[in-house]
């Protein structure tokens, strides 16, 4: 296969013995033939996609969003199940 836009530049990464073997497993898991190529497309993906929410802020969007349906149904006089929100 032709590269046609050919790759020069090199990016050097230090990790912990821990972070190395769980970047290892997470690139054998998806299919990735090395770890610099699962490297390269994480980093190529946030590129591409630099407005998207981390999990920490879907997270945090999600416990707003529980709150606020507690405190309307709490409101409305009525309960609603809400994972993670307690109704007494």
């Amino acid at each position: 296969m032709a590269v046609t836009d050919p790759r020069y530049k090199l990016l050097s990464v230090r990790l912990s013995a821990v972070e190395f073997a769980e970047a290892e497993e997470v690139s054998l898991k998806h299919g990735y033939r090395s770890l610099s190529a699962f490297a390269r497309s994480a980093i190529l993906a946030f590129i591409l996609t630099p407005n998207s929410a981390t999990e920490q802020d879907l997270r945090r969007r999600i416990d707003q969003l529980s709150a606020e349906l507690q405190r309307l149904s709490e409101r409305l006089g009525s309960t609603v199940d809400v994972p993670g929100v307690h109704n007494p």
